[in-house]
């Protein structure tokens, strides 16, 4: 199973978190989607659907 984050807050965050609970070597940077990563964010899906692309999956077949 692949598993990617997406989120509204930047790259540079996600990726602290991610260090701060020791989660970070499970999710490859390939695999995040920051706010820099899109020019339109919510309430559009395009956040998630770049997280799909990256995960080289379908949306329909991704969890959020």
């Amino acid at each position: 199973m692949k598993v990617g984050v997406v989120s509204s807050s930047p790259g540079y965050l996600i990726d602290k978190l991610l260090e701060h609970i020791r989660v970070d070597g499970m999710i490859p940077k390939e695999y995040r989607v920051g706010s820099e990563d899109v020019l339109k964010h919510k309430p559009e899906p395009d956040s998630y659907l770049l997280g799909a692309e990256r995960l080289k999956d379908s949306p329909k077949k991704c969890l959020v």
